[in-house]
């Protein structure tokens, strides 16, 4: 991976999307001419967008499947970031506590139960 590769910023990425004026999902259409095709909104025709943008199908598909995409994986960070909050706290927690340190000749010690 490039070390000069953009950094993953979901606040970023959230603010663009909700600017952006063309509504999801989007969708892939043959131009009709040569290997060309359109990406356009649920609102229709991005024709300004994709002038020269897109030759090639799978180029179009993936630009169209990762716009779609976009909600859920930014919803899915979010997740990741509160789960990684709430394990950093508990370690934290766990960090704090004081237990004694376990007694080898302690007959009390779970393993010597079974």
């Amino acid at each position: 991976m490039p070390t000069d590769a953009p950094a993953f910023d979901p606040a970023k990425l959230r603010e663009l999307l909700d600017a952006a004026n063309r509504p999801l999902p989007w969708t892939v259409e043959y131009r009709g001419h040569y290997d060309e095709w359109d990406v356009n909104s649920a609102a229709g025709d991005m024709s300004g967008i994709n002038r020269g943008m897109f030759e090639g199908e799978p180029t179009a598909q993936l630009v169209a499947a990762a716009v779609n995409a976009l909600p859920a994986l930014l919803d899915r960070s979010d997740r990741l970031e509160a789960a990684e909050r709430e394990a950093g706290e508990l370690r934290e927690t766990v960090r704090r506590l004081k237990f004694p340190p376990p007694a080898h000749d302690d007959p009390g010690r779970l393993g010597d139960r079974f």
